[in-house]
């Protein structure tokens, strides 16, 4: 009796063992095993051939229904992301969220109070408060031209053009940015805006009236900003 009650615990723990090593997903996984560990991604953007799938532990990148990259760290990362939230991740949103507002609003009245260029205006916001909802005319520097860019922190195409823009913006003294981070395609802003694919960038002229269409070329974005100028 013992001797069977002993197998079969052996059994049992063999097949656990088994499980587990079955259940880790690595180079070589299928997109099939990376949706079933972890479930559905907070982002995902396809590239080319690629797909790219984003996750509190970082990116995993897909390609002919095979995982090609995972960031280093992913589950110790994806762990620590989880208890971060849980214990502090409300009151941080709530906190930069607080802030970045009361900034907008201080340079707004600025220029409302001196009616001319305000210098001490930052050149470059980022709105990063989890994906709520956010009002464009709170971000707009009136009188100059604003660039607004919708951006995630998981795409790729997002971070080559980020450069561009900052540095377009930096010596443009007229050309101001506001990058809002939409966390995921089902938050209230990407919803709010209509957000279907990033970066989704949009010019706007000293009115803050729409110039041209939302894009992701740079060079529709320089074309876009002359003609604000232009207004």
């Amino acid at each position: 009796m013992r001797k069977n009650l002993f197998i079969f615990v052996l059994i049992v723990l063999i097949t656990n063992v088994a499980f587990q090593a079955n259940a880790e997903v690595g180079i070589g996984s299928t997109i099939e095993e990376v949706l079933a560990e972890f479930g559905k991604p907070n982002g995902e953007l396809t590239s080319g051939k690629e797909r790219i799938l984003s996750y509190p532990g970082g990116i995993i990148t897909i390609r002919d229904n095979k995982v090609v990259h995972i960031d280093d760290n992913f589950i110790k990362r994806l762990q620590l992301r989880k208890q971060e939230n849980q214990s502090k991740g409300v009151m941080k949103n709530f906190q930069d969220a607080a802030k970045q507002k009361r900034d907008i609003w201080g340079n707004r009245a600025r220029q409302l109070s001196s009616g001319e260029q305000t210098v001490d205006v930052q050149k470059i916001v980022i709105v990063s408060n989890g994906g709520k909802s956010v009002d464009l005319s709170e971000l707009m520097v009136l009188g100059h031209v604003t660039v607004i860019d919708f951006y995630a922190d998981w795409c790729g195409p997002c971070k080559k053009i980020a450069p561009l823009l900052e540095e377009l913006v930096q010596s443009n003294e007229d050309v101001y940015l506001r990058k809002i981070n939409i966390n995921d395609w089902n938050t209230p802003v990407a919803q709010q805006y209509s957000i279907r694919s990033i970066p989704d960038i949009r010019v706007f002229d000293r009115q803050g009236r729409l110039v041209g269409s939302p894009t992701s070329s740079f060079q529709d974005v320089q074309l876009n900003i002359q003609k604000a100028k232009q207004r």
